[in-house]
């Protein structure tokens, strides 16, 4: 795998090279080339990387020019590509058509993942809760295109009849105003059975997130019950009852936590899948990183090394292998980091306390609750956050990958403590893990 200068020396009159565009040579002969701003690929033969390295005068007809004028890797002279990203940047910051919420009815849950970020607590949403969300709903989405929702927890499906009780209430509302509504939900699957399951579709909970934990052995040892009891049969069982019965379009999502003790067994746990998963999910890689209700401790220190990307990508490589279709997010032109970065994005709590990250579950964390709305003594906080963004970092501005990163962690960068995506310092696999996911998808199709 390497880097090519394919475009270096290249002249077509009243145009330029992107600043944002890629190349690399993953066989010796073909060169990819993808455009970090647009999310654009292209495949170059040895006739066109001739072609092109000749440089001069070259005639703006051609087919080869043309394609790369289509797909923006060439673009005006006149075009200054970061004010464009800016403008995108910002104007989703500002875009007021979306209610974006993580509403967790519940903290409890049925299992004892030692990993776990949040101090797990019996806390259930209320009706009296119930009903101060639903006000709280109704005045916020006055005016609202689309409402999402995404069902988190705790382990949302112990307070199933509260979801299904809201989600029936939402419709209704969302209806009343002309409101688009959709909803997802993350779950640790154990209580994902058939009447569940149907029900989804009429609740308008499209897609739906799992988690694994390596094969059978590693999983049980991180994924158990409060007894001691391990969750893979459970969960992959219902997975491919899910991937059998589902009516949505959107795929299954399943993520697969990486640590020291499973890395060497993800492969062992994709061969466990069946067809209908594979052609039913996407499949994701994260490493399990330290968090305070852990006790700090460290489950992923000598695999992720100082490159946390390199094993994230050469797993990807391995699912693209053995017929999953991929989750590469960062893929997606969406102009922000997390959902965080929407401009009417809130987490809200079992006991209705409203917060800026998701990440943040604490009361001390509020800054407000339905009932009473967003706090007076936090409004100052909340302008601060909404208004982070990464054009007054120099770094940023002059770093390619800035269209897929956006800036990354507001949160983290709102407290100075901004971190650059694992994907800028090995660029190359990243690209390798698009080039080998769009190749199965055309494959496929």
């Amino acid at each position: 795998m390497e880097s090519v200068n394919l475009l270096g020396s290249i002249n077509v009159e009243g145009c330029k090279e992107s600043y944002y565009n890629s190349f690399w040579s993953f066989d010796g002969q073909n060169v990819v080339g993808y455009n970090l701003m647009y999310r654009n690929m292209l495949i170059f033969d040895k006739d066109d990387c001739a072609f092109l390295k000749k440089g001069n005068s070259l005639p703006i007809e051609n087919e080869t020019i043309q394609q790369l004028i289509e797909h923006q890797f060439i673009i005006d002279n006149n075009f200054d590509e970061l004010e464009f990203f800016k403008f995108n940047f910002l104007r989703n910051m500002y875009n007021d058509d979306t209610l974006t919420l993580d509403v967790l009815p519940t903290l409890a849950c049925n299992l004892d993942c030692p990993y776990c970020y949040e101090n797990k607590s019996n806390t259930k949403m209320s009706i009296d809760v119930e009903s101060d969300l639903l006000k709280w709903l109704e005045y916020n989405i006055a005016g609202k295109k689309m409402l999402e929702i995404a069902w988190f927890g705790g382990e949302p499906l112990i307070c199933f009849d509260t979801i299904e009780r809201l989600s029936t209430k939402i419709i209704k509302l969302c209806e009343k105003y002309g409101v688009h509504y959709e909803a997802s939900i993350t779950t640790n699957g154990i209580l994902l059975n058939d009447a569940i399951i149907k029900k989804f579709q009429s609740l308008h909970i499209l897609n739906v997130q799992v988690t694994f934990d390596g094969n059978r052995e590693k999983h049980n040892l991180q994924k158990f019950f409060r007894n001691g009891d391990g969750t893979f049969d459970f969960l992959k069982t219902n997975v491919e009852r899910y991937c059998e019965l589902t009516e949505s379009d959107v795929p299954l999502l399943i993520r697969v936590n990486v640590s020291d003790d499973n890395f060497d067994t993800i492969s062992e746990l994709l061969d466990n899948f069946s067809d209908s998963v594979k052609a039913n999910a996407l499949i994701f890689f994260r490493w399990l990183y330290p968090n305070e209700a852990s006790g700090w401790k460290t489950f992923s220190r000598k695999m992720r090394g100082d490159l946390p990307y390199h094993g994230l990508a050469q797993l990807f490589q391995l699912a693209v292998a053995k017929g999953f279709y991929i989750n590469n997010h960062r893929d997606i032109l969406r102009y922000k980091y997390c959902e965080a970065d929407d401009p009417n994005y809130y987490a809200i709590d079992p006991l209705g306390n409203i917060y800026l990250c998701v990440h943040d579950y604490q009361p001390k964390d509020a800054i407000g609750n339905v009932k009473d709305g967003i706090s007076k003594d936090f409004l100052g906080y909340l302008h601060s956050f909404r208004n982070v963004n990464p054009f007054n970092d120099n770094e940023c501005l002059k770093c390619k990958v800035l269209p897929i990163c956006n800036g990354g962690c507001r949160k983290e960068r709102l407290a100075n403590k901004r971190k650059c995506i694992g994907e800028k310092d090995l660029l190359g696999l990243y690209i390798k893990n698009l080039y080998d996911k769009y190749t199965k998808i055309n494959i496929s199709e």
